[in-house]
């Protein structure tokens, strides 16, 4: 796995530099703990690990002032290089996990941009 997980994380650097390039990269240590903490919703059937995971980074990067739309272009290009690594065995339970994340980020996105909207469960 941590061959792999080496792969995706330079894989998506590469692709977020070229896609993403006037907003500050992650570092490696943050990419590779999102990749374990993905590793650790899948291996305990767990995705609420990962979902909380990424919303608490979702919270950190619009309260930098990252546009919402390039906090959701991220996980999308997460998702994008995790799944060229993957068998389509993989892919299906890790686009599961990665639904439920790019949902509630969803959510999150909206609140920001509407203004002090009450949604449940956030």
């Amino acid at each position: 796995m941590a061959v792999v997980a080496d792969k995706i994380v330079r894989t998506y650097l590469d692709r977020r530099f070229v896609r993403l390039n006037s907003l500050a990269s992650p570092t490696y240590a943050v990419m590779r703990l999102t990749l374990d903490t993905l590793a650790r919703a899948v291996e305990f059937d767990r995705a609420d690990l990962y979902v909380s995971f990424v919303q608490e980074r979702v919270r950190d990067l619009l309260a930098q002032g990252v546009s919402p739309i390039a906090v959701l272009a991220m996980m999308d290009l997460l998702s994008e290089v995790v799944n060229t690594w993957l068998t389509p065995d993989q892919q299906r339970i890790v686009n599961s996990i990665f639904e439920q994340a790019r949902l509630q980020s969803q959510t999150l996105v909206y609140v920001r941009v509407m203004g002090d909207v009450v949604v449940e469960g956030i």
